[in-house]
């Protein structure tokens, strides 16, 4: 019996790819909603530039108040 070809997909697929924008976009985040608004910037430029194929696009959201500010953020972006 043979695997399907979607399986063969996914074991190849890369690890780690929300926790490797979620740290990109942490460093220039003051609130939840930066974060998150920042992944997702990332991440369209990555499938833009064909470096993330578009089905591994993550699919985040904020639980909770998107406007509380990040412990340790900077007083602005850009900071």
């Amino acid at each position: 019996m043979s695997r399907p070809h979607h399986l063969a997909l996914l074991i190849a697929a890369p690890r780690g790819v929300i926790s490797h924008f979620a740290t990109l976009a942490l460093a220039r985040a003051v609130t939840a909603g930066d974060w998150l608004a920042g992944i997702e910037t990332i991440v369209q430029q990555e499938v833009r530039a064909n470096r993330l194929p578009s089905f591994y696009r993550p699919h985040l959201a904020v639980l909770g108040d998107v406007n509380r500010r990040l412990p340790g953020a900077p007083e602005s972006v850009g900071a």
